[in-house]
């Protein structure tokens, strides 16, 4: 990453401290809706 203060080991450990199961950095991530009733959302190369 760019930025000096959050690298991604922090970042990593924000997201486990949160519950997130995926990490995605950069401007070319999008996130992309998944259909169903218990899905959140994933991300996706593009």
């Amino acid at each position: 990453m760019c930025n000096n203060w959050l690298k991604f080991g922090r970042l990593w450990d924000f997201a486990q401290q949160v519950g997130a199961t995926h990490v995605a950095s950069g401007h070319y991530a999008r996130v992309v809706p998944v259909p169903g009733p218990d899905a959140s959302h994933s991300c996706a190369a593009g």
